[in-house]
């Protein structure tokens, strides 16, 4: 995997966790632990 591909992946990664934790049909114990795992 290259730099470039482990960057898009990260990014991507990242815009998941956003857009889960805008999901307001998720709790906030859920968002609360994918900004945890985000923040591992």
């Amino acid at each position: 995997m290259t730099f470039l591909e482990k960057e898009l992946s990260w990014l991507s990664f990242n815009h998941r966790v956003l857009q889960e934790a805008q999901d307001e049909t998720v709790p906030f114990f859920g968002t609360f632990t994918l900004f945890g795992d985000l923040l591992k």
